[in-house]
């Protein structure tokens, strides 16, 4: 969050105005992605309604103002579960690359989203049974991992030690 906030600070001249307005971009996003993915699942008239509701929901709606890790965290959210949800849907390896990569982006910013990734990946794989979701699953790992990388290296560089995710981590999943 703190390289999100200083990108947007970083072409805006620091405008936390800025910030507020793209994060309330980021919510509406949110709840298009909320919408698409129900409707997928459940139709036409569950795609509405979970839009609607998305919308309605105040917490969400107060927080896309806030200057807070938690302001893109239902954008993120619902980004890794659309992207979860065409993987799925399609059965490719490479529709489970980007939602291993959306999911990865979400536990940057939420670390105890991590071992969602393993899960995903186990659950799929024991699901299918078959050389085809091994790929997938694999898949799912990779793309998670080439997020995750850069990340990893660079906390080797600053902090000298391997620390995959430097954002409370620790704290998050002892709490979940």
């Amino acid at each position: 969050y703190a390289y999100f906030l200083g990108l947007l600070f970083a072409l805006s001249g620091g405008s936390i105005m800025v910030a507020r307005i793209v994060q309330s971009l980021l919510g509406a996003a949110a709840v298009g992605l909320i919408m698409a993915t129900s409707w997928s699942w459940f139709g036409r008239r569950a795609g509405l309604l979970s839009g609607v509701l998305a919308a309605c929901a105040g917490v969400c709606v107060f927080n896309e103002i806030l200057i807070l890790q938690s302001a893109v965290d239902p954008f993120l959210t619902s980004l890794a579960l659309f992207a979860l949800t065409r993987a799925v849907q399609a059965g490719r390896p490479s529709r489970f690359a980007l939602a291993g990569a959306a999911f990865a982006v979400l536990a940057l910013n939420r670390p105890n989203a991590l071992p969602f990734i393993g899960v995903v990946c186990i659950a799929w794989v024991a699901s299918e049974r078959s050389r085809k979701s091994l790929a997938a699953g694999a898949a799912l790992v990779l793309g998670a991992l080439l997020v995750l990388a850069p990340v990893l290296a660079r906390n080797r560089i600053v902090g000298n030690e391997w620390v995959l995710l430097s954002s409370h981590g620790g704290l998050n999943f002892y709490i979940g």
